[in-house]
């Protein structure tokens, strides 16, 4: 995934979310009840599962790092400065 741009890597997000999906239907289609009560083959249900997950984490950090970085944040915490002038008594 890192070797591919921009556009590309979107298309490719959505076929490993698939091809992740597709892998845990199989999974529980193998394993039926033993899916959560074996370790092994929970262990691998869990992978799967984070594995199709993962993507939506990085673009909740990706998010949330370009929200506080923005100008927005800027807007709303600038204060003006008051400009002073000098009175003459």
């Amino acid at each position: 995934m890192l070797s591919v741009s921009r556009h590309p890597k979107y298309l490719m997000t959505i076929a490993y979310a698939v091809n992740d999906t597709r892998k845990m239907l199989q999974h529980v289609a193998k394993h039926r009840a033993a899916v959560w009560q074996d370790p092994v083959t929970a262990c691998e249900m869990t992978l799967y599962f984070y594995s199709l997950v993962s993507p939506v984490f990085f673009l909740q950090m990706y998010l949330k790092q370009a929200w506080t970085n923005s100008q927005v944040i800027d807007a709303l915490t600038h204060k003006p400065e008051v400009a002073i002038q000098d009175q003459y008594i």
